[in-house]
């Protein structure tokens, strides 16, 4: 997994929100693919520029259930839920899992629209 600053992600999430271009025109500016972009914004407009910062966490059963949970009341997809609860990407690979291991649809979760 690449690894990115907070300066490159602060540019590029600013860069974005200028309103000028597309999320392809700014991916490709910043050498970035869509889903980080998109995953940088979508945790920038639930938590700012902290939600930029990049930690690592171990999550337990109980919490996971109730990013699930969330889903399923709230219908968001998983990367809205991993913004809303601070999930980074790299750990979201556990929810699809859950997900699928649920019978819950997997295309209803998997579309992002900021």
């Amino acid at each position: 997994m690449t690894k990115y600053s907070l300066v490159l992600k602060v540019k590029a999430v600013f860069a974005y929100l200028e309103g000028k271009d597309s999320f392809n025109t700014v991916a490709n500016r910043f050498n970035v693919s869509l889903t980080p972009l998109k995953n940088w914004m979508g945790h920038y407009i639930e938590h700012g520029i902290v939600g930029l910062t990049h930690t690592y966490t171990n999550y337990d059963c109980r919490f996971k259930m109730d990013v699930l949970t969330y889903m399923t009341d709230f219908g968001v997809s998983i990367t809205q839920a991993a913004a809303v609860n601070e999930i980074y990407v790299h750990h979201c690979d556990v929810l699809v899992l859950c997900v699928s291991l649920m019978n819950v649809s997997f295309h209803r979760y998997y579309s992002f629209q900021l």
